[in-house]
């Protein structure tokens, strides 16, 4: 390659930013050089992600590298070098500082450096760093604009995240519950909200400009000198504890940490400081305590107590005589199982095992709890709780345990009275339900079976006594009534034996997976009469595949009393509805009429053996009760719940929750 006549590259005139005029083009001895060395300036344009524009005023000619094409990412062949088509790329909200810098040029005739961004067709963002120039006459007139432009997109993206992060850090350091300021040129010169309420402060700026020295107690300043001053010449500062003055001149004990640190660009210390006067007050009462421990040792009704690996005893405090009845003198070296039952010496050797396993497994033994049946010398035994801990010697051996004793005699003769108590209570519930259970059949037997039967008979008698003096119509209904009361007695006698069975344990329980629809539908069959009778609809809201885990028997018999109920209850030309549904784990049926309804006394005693709830239904029909009081026994066999939603002439609801496997 020949030599070239000008060493300056076509970026250097594009480039100075002091207005110096400058030639515009390289001139090459060798055509093919300047091609070559055109490919390598548009390659490194490229790369670096700038291009380069270039106005002539005298020929109004705009002239563009193909970097803007890409930049602005339409197509060189489809759109030429325009002013107008550059505008509409740029962002609608920056055109003005495009428009603007344009406008600058002309009146300052200096360059311009501006920032601003593109929107994308598919609403990407792009930023755009453009620095413009002029060139002049010699008259001082403007002849040619030129500029760089330069994608800073991926700067821009660092920059925000930088900023996210900064901002993040900020917001945790002043979150944070720990003082947290900044020391440069022996001052404060930032602190969190920590710091400020720490030093007693109610703004930073009360603390900002402060010498760090004023808060630090005269006594210890030189020590905390020395320990800032290792961390400014960066040794690795230790933790270190010095008492502090808050503004208000009270002072407290603080841990302070010092750290070399860079703020705003210079070293700084970072300086960490806690409150730890009541961790200091603390320890101090710890110390208090050990000087009294032994003290307690020997008041406390709790005995401390040490043995070997052998079982035999090393030490015990003195108040062991009035658990023992011997002095501590005599029980050391005496083996434990000598004080203790059979009993709580098998419970020993079973701890002792687990112990063993727990050490040849190279763990350490946890802190346990047993309770042991003192051997007593006037043969009144005492319980003691016992509290134990592995010992272990300076090279992790195992060498016996450590523990405390407490006397729970009188807590464990309290707990047996308790629980004597409860079995009496439940004994006494237990009772006064068989009482109630005993009460109610007998009340079914001599008035819920014996009314029905004395219709019956009574009927009966009339037509044996009158059947000449009856007509066809009137002897169809006496025996129509007859059979209705004969039907009402069966299916309280039903039911009685249903309960008795139930009562009695007699009813064995079978849950099978079974579909709910056959069930309903064969019940429904059975009331059929009753229904035209009373020209009552029964509909049902139930998908078929609808499975419930359950006694095929016990949910009949279920359906029966509250389908029952819900005929007996409603008017001529009501509406009953059955709806099944899934809830989560359960089958949620739900019986529902829109007949009397009930008032919140009634509701409140239905399922009660003890109370009694016959109410006539709408064409006086009968009932005793028992038919709700088997369902609930029922459901809750099945570990469901059963409850009523009910008011006066507004009907009733029976909703069963039943849970599914």
């Amino acid at each position: 390659m020949k030599k070239l006549k000008s060493t300056r590259s076509f970026i250097e005139p594009i480039i100075d930013l002091e207005g110096k005029q400058e030639p515009y083009e390289i001139i090459y001895a060798d055509p093919r050089d300047e091609e070559i060395h055109l490919q390598i300036l548009k390659k490194v344009q490229l790369n670096a992600q700038m291009a380069r524009w270039f106005l002539d005023l005298e020929y109004n000619q705009l002239l563009w590298s193909d970097g803007i094409y890409e930049m602005l990412e339409i197509d060189s062949k489809k759109s030429g070098a325009s002013y107008d088509t550059f505008l509409e790329v740029v962002h609608p909200k920056d055109r003005y500082i495009k428009e603007t810098a344009q406008k600058a040029l002309l009146d300052t005739k200096k360059p311009i450096e501006i920032t601003y961004r593109l929107q994308m067709k598919d609403g990407r963002i792009k930023w755009i760093n453009e620095i413009c120039n002029t060139d002049l006459d010699q008259q001082g007139n403007p002849t040619k604009f030129y500029g760089i432009i330069q994608d800073i997109t991926r700067y821009k993206q660092s920059e925000e995240k930088f900023i996210q992060k900064e901002e993040g850090y900020k917001t945790l350091i002043d979150s944070l519950p720990t003082g947290i300021a900044i020391y440069q040129n022996k001052k404060i010169t930032s602190v969190n909200p920590a710091g400020i309420c720490i030093l007693g402060a109610k703004a930073a700026n009360e603390l900002i400009g402060k010498p760090v020295i004023r808060f630090v107690n005269p006594d210890s300043i030189k020590n905390f000198k020395k320990k800032i001053s290792e961390a400014t010449n960066g040794i690795a500062g230790s933790t270190f504890e010095e008492k502090l003055i808050r503004l208000d001149g009270s002072t407290f004990e603080a841990e302070i940490i010092p750290i070399q640190t860079i703020f705003d660009g210079n070293p700084a210390v970072q300086i960490i400081v806690n409150d730890i006067t009541e961790r200091k007050r603390t320890e101090q009462a710890l110390i208090r305590s050990e000087a009294k421990y032994r003290l307690l040792n020997i008041n406390l009704s709790d005995v401390v107590w040490t043995i070997n690996t052998k079982g035999v005893i090393t030490y015990v405090s003195p108040f062991v005589e009035n658990l023992l009845g011997c002095t501590a003198e005599i029980a050391i070296k005496t083996i434990v199982s000598k004080f203790i039952t059979p009993a709580s010496v098998m419970s020993c050797l079973i701890e002792l095992e687990e112990m063993n396993s727990i050490i040849k497994s190279g763990r350490k033994m946890e802190p346990k709890k047993i309770i042991l049946e003192l051997i007593g010398k006037d043969e009144t035994n005492k319980w003691i709780e016992v509290t134990s801990d592995g010992i272990y010697d300076s090279a992790n051996g195992f060498v016996g345990i450590s523990g405390i004793c407490q006397d729970i005699t009188q807590k464990i003769k309290e707990k047996q009275i308790l629980n004597e108590n409860k079995v009496l209570r439940n004994r006494e519930l237990q009772l006064n339900e068989l009482i109630a259970t005993k009460d109610k059949f007998f009340s079914i037997i001599a008035h819920d079976l014996r009314s029905p039967f004395n219709s019956i008979i009574g009927f009966l008698e009339l037509l044996q006594t009158q059947y000449d003096d009856f007509n066809d119509s009137e002897k169809k209904d006496y025996i129509k009534l007859i059979a209705e009361n004969a039907n009402t007695t069966l299916n309280l006698l039903e039911n009685l034996l249903v309960w008795a069975k139930s009562q009695t344990g007699r009813i064995s329980y079978q849950p099978v997976n079974q579909k709910l629809i056959p069930i309903v539908y064969s019940v429904k069959e059975t009331f059929n009469s009753a229904l035209k009778l009373k020209r009552i609809t029964l509909n049902t809201l139930i998908s078929d595949d609808i499975v419930i885990f359950a006694d095929t028997n016990m949910l009949i018999t279920i359906f029966q009393n509250l389908i029952g109920n819900a005929i007996k209850y409603s008017n001529q030309g009501g509406t009953i509805l059955i709806t099944v549904q899934k809830k989560q784990d359960q089958i949620e049926i739900i019986v529902a009429d829109n007949g009397i309804g009930m008032t919140t006394e009634t509701k409140t005693k239905l399922f009660r053996i003890g109370e009694q709830v016959s109410i006539p239904g709408t064409v006086n029909e009968k009932g005793s009760g028992l038919g709700l009081i088997l369902c609930k026994d029922f459901v809750e066999r099945h570990n469901g719940s059963i409850y009523v939603e009910s008011e006066p002439n507004k009907g009733s609801h029976f909703t069963i929750r039943i849970p599914q496997i």
